[in-house]
C-alpha cells in the first residue's frame, strides 16, 4: 500500500526549518562578533583586514 504525503505540511515543516535555522546562524554571528570585539577592547589581538 502507497503511503500518501502531506506536501502542504512537509511545505511548512521545511519553512519553519529554514527559518530556525537562520535564527541560530544570526544568533552565533552576534556572539561571535561579541566575543571577537571584546578581544580587541582587551588588547588581546588587533584584526587585519585579509592579505596582509
Amino acid at each position: 500500500m502507497r503511503q500518501s504525503l502531506n506536501t502542504g505540511s512537509r511545505i511548512g515543516a521545511d519553512r519553519k526549518n529554514r527559518e530556525y535555522v537562520a535564527k541560530r546562524y544570526e544568533s552565533a554571528a552576534r556572539i561571535f562578533n561579541a566575543l571577537i570585539q571584546k578581544g580587541v577592547d582587551r588588547g588581546e589581538f588587533k584584526p587585519m583586514a585579509p592579505g596582509l
